[in-house]
């Protein structure tokens, strides 16, 4: 079993794999460490209608369609960039 250790310090390896951007990125970083909406545009400062138009934005770039699925690859993404990294 591949041991899996996600880094969460950067979005960076995410606008990469999934060619989104940065803020989007950094939607999707939230939402693979479980965060809603809500906590999300708290975090950000922005509207929770703009964190809903990321996560479309993101549900299409990955071809998802939940927030599980979407945190499990950003998962994928962010423990491979930490795998590289050791």
């Amino acid at each position: 079993v591949p041991d899996f250790k996600p880094n969460f310090s950067s979005a960076k390896p995410l606008e990469t794999a999934f060619g989104i951007t940065p803020r989007v990125a950094e939607t999707l970083l939230w939402i693979a460490q479980g965060k809603t909406n809500g906590d999300i545009a708290t975090i950000l400062g922005i509207s929770e209608s703009t964190v809903k138009k990321h996560v479309l934005e993101i549900f299409e770039a990955l071809s998802v369609e939940t927030r599980t699925a979407a945190g499990l690859q950003a998962l994928e993404v962010l423990s491979s960039t930490a795998a590289m990294k050791s």
